[in-house]
């Protein structure tokens, strides 16, 4: 078995097709073809499932090609540090977060990640957490960031970074209102249908009695723009909340720093973070030690 033999299937799993595969590495199409098959016999494995419009990976071809990706990342590596001497950030970084995390935490690490790495272009998507759970595990992001998770697949790993605030408030003139106090603003059964237990709902109900879902959404902002219209009740990160509360817009039900989430890492197991990647994970790490 040769680098290069792995090298040819790497690109041809990667890129979906021979023809692909050839144009990338300047490679005719039958000789790749032809180095392909031969890492099959000489692995005594079917590696590739060829059809006529596309070729697809067998499972063991598939968890070949996950340890090639980490090999090929740990080349381009070396590469570079041989080539320019020294670790640079350039270029794209994608990954996602949650709405909260997107909105309210990212533009400030974005802040002084560029100031370390001002030839990085970074693009953060949102959405929600099972659909970008997906796209973590198929290589479209190199991570995620959540405050909570549905069940993750075998494939992922999840790491907390740090403990944040959470503030559950009230509009203040609905302070004396039950209906008000009543209607919980919910968010985590969108991501998690399956999830039956709501810690905050639970808390709710030993000292405000009957309280409901009422409204749903996977946007926060959304959730605070709700609070103040005196729909109900929404359970909001600190930083979020903080001037609405000091400009009495706003009061708690429970007092300041009754409830924290983590900030939870999420990345696909085995597989190797670029330079980028890894630059920006250590200033959010920095920025929010534990």
């Amino acid at each position: 078995m040769e680098l290069n033999h792995l090298k040819q299937f790497y690109y041809v799993a990667k890129l979906g097709g021979f023809t692909k595969a050839s144009k990338v590495l300047h490679v005719q199409q039958p000789s790749i073809s032809k180095t392909v098959s031969q890492l099959e016999e000489s692995l005594e494995l079917k590696l590739l499932v060829r059809e006529k419009r596309r070729v697809y990976l067998t499972d063991i071809g598939e968890e070949i090609y996950e340890h090639c990706d980490t090999i090929f990342k740990e080349v381009e590596e070396i590469y570079q540090i041989a080539t320019k001497g020294k670790l640079e950030c350039k270029g794209p970084l994608i990954f996602c977060a949650s709405e909260p995390i997107s909105s309210h935490f990212v533009p400030k690490l974005h802040k002084h990640f560029l100031e370390k790495h001002p030839d990085v272009v970074p693009s953060c998507f949102s959405g929600f957490a099972t659909d970008l759970f997906n796209k973590i595990e198929q290589g479209e992001f190199e991570f995620g960031l959540f405050f909570h998770t549905p069940p993750l697949s075998p494939k992922l790993q999840l790491e907390i970074i740090s403990q944040f605030p959470y503030d559950l408030v009230i509009k203040a003139s609905e302070m004396k209102n039950e209906r008000v106090i009543q209607s919980f603003i919910g968010s985590r059964e969108i991501d998690d249908t399956q999830t039956k237990i709501f810690p905050t709902i639970s808390r709710m109900r030993k000292d405000y009695g009957n309280v409901q879902i009422k409204i749903s959404s996977n946007s926060l902002s959304s959730h605070k723009n709700m609070v103040l219209e005196g729909l109900g009740v929404s359970i909001l990160p600190s930083n979020m909340v903080e001037r609405e509360i000091r400009e009495k817009k706003l009061k708690r039900l429970y007092p300041k720093g009754t409830f924290q989430f983590p900030l939870k890492l999420v990345t696909k197991k085995n597989h190797l973070l670029s330079r980028n990647a890894r630059a920006w994970i250590e200033v959010m790490k920095e920025e929010y030690k534990a």
